[in-house]
């Protein structure tokens, strides 16, 4: 099935044990109330097609309650560190989920892709995830384009809607939780970012009236049959 933004542009679906996921990165520009996201508050890709292979960098301005909530598409909503979690426990736990969850491209095939000397993904879920590398506002001098070359670093990020506090300089400030699948197939989910940082969105659908009577893309599920799985590294 597909899920359209307010913009159109279309996202397949993959469910994933009970959840259902979007298979590509967020891209849009516009809120769902149809005001635009400032332009200080996301990087894209200068074509299309580059669009679509590693989506939109959106800010941490970007991910404030009030804007988080109107990115995605409706029915959809950024996904929760626990619902990350969820998804890896269901590809095998943090030792196999990141092989279970890696796109199969890698250079030199076509975009989307990871860079030399990642471990190859298997994906049998369909999930395809891609090294996207991370912006810094303090060093965004350069298009983004230039975050494709083999020299950046190896690794796919994506946002959660997963908050902490810290008191800082006499004030609480708010971190967002973002997940690591590195090209070793690593995957971390304890780390925060704060002001500056630009990473793409990865959508969860959360109201699951939109699939019904949809046919589903239905994944290998290689590992329905194997034991409970546990958590790892990086909890």
């Amino acid at each position: 099935m597909i899920i359209k933004d307010i913009e159109g542009n279309e996202y397949p679906v993959v469910k994933i044990g009970e959840q259902y996921w979007l298979t590509e990165n967020l891209r849009v520009s516009t809120y769902r109330d149809g005001s635009p996201i400032s332009s200080y508050d996301y990087a894209k890709y200068e074509t299309y097609e580059m669009q679509k292979a590693y989506g939109h960098f959106y800010a941490y301005n970007a991910m404030s309650a009030t804007s988080k909530a109107l990115l995605p598409p409706a029915g959809c909503r950024v996904p929760t560190r626990t619902q990350f979690e969820q998804l890896f426990n269901h590809a095998g736990g943090f030792s196999n989920a990141a092989i279970q969850l890696k796109g199969t491209n890698i250079y030199p095939d076509d975009h989307p892709r990871w860079n030399t000397g990642a471990i190859v993904g298997s994906n049998p879920f369909l999930f395809d995830a891609y090294k996207t590398g991370m912006l810094m506002s303090s060093v965004y001098v350069e298009p983004l384009e230039s975050m494709v070359h083999e020299s950046y670093e190896n690794i796919c990020y994506f946002w959660t809607d997963s908050t902490r506090r810290r008191f800082l300089a006499s004030l609480f400030v708010v971190y967002n939780r973002y997940i690591q699948i590195f090209s070793n197939d690593v995957i971390s989910t304890s780390q925060y970012a704060g002001s500056g940082a630009f990473m793409p969105i990865r959508c969860i659908i959360t109201d699951t009236s939109l699939i019904e009577g949809e046919e589903e893309i239905e994944p290998v599920d290689t590992l329905a049959d194997t034991d409970p799985l546990f958590f790892g590294a990086g909890f």
